[in-house]
């Protein structure tokens, strides 16, 4: 799913979802297509639907999510995401990834759930 800015509508989408084998979602942003940082965004919004998806799945600890970040410079010290999302990360699995201009990925942040 690509994000422009996460907002009521992609929150009511996770809400929406009502398979019980969901393994993954991966949200993708890109601020040279959308014009947002990362660092400017509030992931939030996300943290309520995704606690409430892992409780829909049938296996608890397997939703994983991947974030991966587009951005001019690779992500150093606190990552916005991660904060924003504190509750889905003790209940889920989820992965940052920073993407290069030159496409190299790198995760920046992993985990366990």
């Amino acid at each position: 799913m690509a994000v422009r800015y996460p907002g009521i509508g992609v929150a009511n989408l996770i809400s929406s979802i009502a398979s019980a084998n969901l393994q993954k979602i991966t949200f993708v942003q890109d601020p040279w297509v959308w014009g947002y940082h990362s660092c400017n965004v509030n992931w939030g919004i996300l943290d309520d639907p995704l606690c409430l998806l892992v409780d829909r799945v049938r296996c608890k600890r397997e939703l994983g999510v991947d974030f991966l970040l587009a951005d001019a410079y690779e992500p150093t010290g606190e990552l916005g995401v991660v904060n924003s999302l504190a509750k889905f990360t003790e209940k889920g699995r989820m992965r940052v990834v920073w993407v290069g201009r030159d496409g190299s990925k790198n995760v920046v942040y992993s985990s366990g759930g």
